[in-house]
């Protein structure tokens, strides 16, 4: 059974609960190659990965970028203890700049 539970977030609280994030552009293509990213063949055109400390953090995420109509792929980044990551194609410096 699953229940809805509200949060107002904005795009600095996002960008509070990630680790890191960076470009997710063709030069990852060889780590995503090598099995890096569990369940990623190659890069379904996603421009940005977003890393997440622990799996509470990865649910907000996922629940932030669904509720702005954002699609996304969760990945497990091999090479990390904790590889809560997501690739998506929200840009977290563009939205800052237009909420100015």
């Amino acid at each position: 059974m699953k229940s809805n539970i509200v949060l107002q977030m904005d795009v600095a609280d996002f960008e509070a609960i990630t680790n890191t994030y960076m470009a997710f552009d063709k030069s990852w293509d060889k780590q995503i190659k090598q099995g890096r990213f569990e369940g990623l063949d190659s890069n379904p055109g996603f421009n940005f990965i977003y890393w997440f400390d622990n799996a509470l953090a990865l649910i907000i995420g996922k629940s932030y970028l669904t509720s702005i109509g954002q699609d996304f792929k969760e990945v497990c980044d091999n090479n990390l203890d904790a590889g809560y990551s997501l690739i998506t194609n929200f840009e977290l410096y563009e939205a800052v700049t237009n909420a100015i």
